[in-house]
């Protein structure tokens, strides 16, 4: 399964890190969208956010919330689809982000019309949606082999 290899495979990042932490203020509220392991969501809880991160898979919720607690923070944990955003969070939201290419998991253009209807519902005014999308065509048909950092 890949949740023993994930934080390998996708280890934490500094620039990303910081581009996620940009602007926000301590007390902020923040919903990480397909959040795997949890890194960013506790790396920004540690920070002073009040972060809230979802996935549909078990398995990495469960692993965000050992390594929250290994890192002595609390942020909530949530087994959800990413089409349930308002079940997990009651708005006033200042940044949701998605950067583990969740959005193409979606089924149809009425999902993610959906996802993202639900998302500016859920943000204050002044609050940003960060989306990161791979485009796995052109990194095949162009056999790029190191992805640049967000």
């Amino acid at each position: 399964m890949i949740i023993k290899h994930y934080d390998d495979i996708f280890p934490f990042n500094k620039e990303t890190y910081s581009f996620l932490r940009e602007g926000l203020l301590d007390e902020d509220k923040v919903l990480d969208v397909a959040c795997a392991t949890g890194t960013y969501a506790i790396a920004l809880q540690k920070d002073g956010m009040n972060l809230c991160g979802l996935d549909i898979d078990d398995n990495m919720i469960r692993r965000a919330e050992e390594k929250a607690e290994e890192a002595f923070v609390n942020p909530d944990f949530v087994v959800s689809s990413m089409l349930n955003l308002d079940l997990v969070s009651d708005g006033d939201l200042r940044r949701i982000y998605s950067i583990s290419n969740a959005l193409v998991q979606l089924k149809s253009l009425e999902e993610i019309q959906t996802f993202l209807s639900l998302s500016f519902e859920l943000l204050k005014d002044g609050g940003d949606l960060i989306i990161r999308i791979f485009n796995y065509d052109r990194i095949l048909d162009h056999k790029i082999d190191k992805l640049p950092s967000l």
